[in-house]
């Protein structure tokens, strides 16, 4: 099974669409009210604006930390887009109409990760921060393990896939190892934008973070990272200071921080 599922040409998810700090109609509001604020759209905000795009999804898993995919955060912007600086969340709290949109650091990309051009490297994983101290989502998600995953066990899938509304997509799971979880794709929306979405388990917990979908023998299969790996490689303990020395010491301990481009 791994031999064959290795064979994949997998596809990031990762999306480029502009938007302007607005309002969406009730007909487009997410089906979970209570996940808005925490999985979330990472965005890039034109500096001095409120012009924004969507580049991927996260997730919180407490004290203002996100998870998403390194390829998110390490993405070539086509050159329209080249004025876009700022990373942030973005997102509508429960109830709320309009999005916010919430600058954060880049503390973590997983050093062990190298971009690929063509299909889902290894360790995909990166940790962002919020950086208004006295903003945090009201909700995160639980982590919980990958050793009680079995093959055919259901799983969950959040994130936005077309950038403006939260989806769900369901599947299950095919295999698993330390770094990976390959899942059959069978309900629900999996597009550019979802990458770093998160994977949870039937009890609600996060297991994996979204990586990329392919086909294979005409069926639409998933690849997440393990939640381990992703902690291994950017430990919830990373902290940042204000000149950046955190990123500095991964970058100087080997890691790659070249820019994913768009498969």
């Amino acid at each position: 099974m791994r031999r064959t599922i290795s064979l994949w040409t997998l596809v990031l998810l990762l999306l480029f669409t502009g938007f302007v700090g607005g309002g969406l109609s009730a007909a487009e509001q997410a089906p979970k009210e209570a996940l808005r604020s925490a999985v979330v759209m990472m965005a890039l905000r034109k500096p001095g604006t409120d012009s924004f795009i969507f580049i991927g999804s996260a997730f919180h898993v407490g004290n203002g930390l996100f998870y998403t995919a390194a390829h998110v955060v390490r993405a070539s912007l086509p050159e329209k887009y080249r004025e876009y600086t700022e990373w942030g969340i973005a997102g509508r709290e429960p109830g709320a109409v309009r999005f916010f949109f919430k600058p954060v650091e880049v503390i973590c990309v997983d050093p062990r990760w190298s971009p690929k051009r063509y299909y889902v490297a290894p360790f995909d994983a990166a940790l962002v921060r919020v950086i208004e101290p006295n903003w945090n989502p009201p909700l995160s998600l639980p982590i919980g393990s990958t050793r009680s995953l079995r093959p055919g066990d259901k799983v969950i899938i959040w994130s936005y896939p077309d950038g403006k509304v939260l989806m769900e997509a369901k599947g299950s799971v095919l295999e698993v190892n330390h770094n990976h979880i390959w899942i059959r794709h069978e309900r629900g929306v999996v597009l550019p934008g979802s990458s770093g979405g998160a994977l949870l388990n039937e009890a609600g917990e996060v297991v994996g973070i979204l990586q990329g979908v392919g086909e294979y023998e005409g069926e639409s299969r998933i690849l997440a990272g393990t939640i381990e790996s992703a902690m291994k490689g950017c430990p919830l303990t990373q902290t940042l200071s204000p000149a950046g020395e955190g990123i500095e010491t991964f970058e100087r301990s080997g890691g790659a921080t070249g820019h994913q481009k768009n498969a």
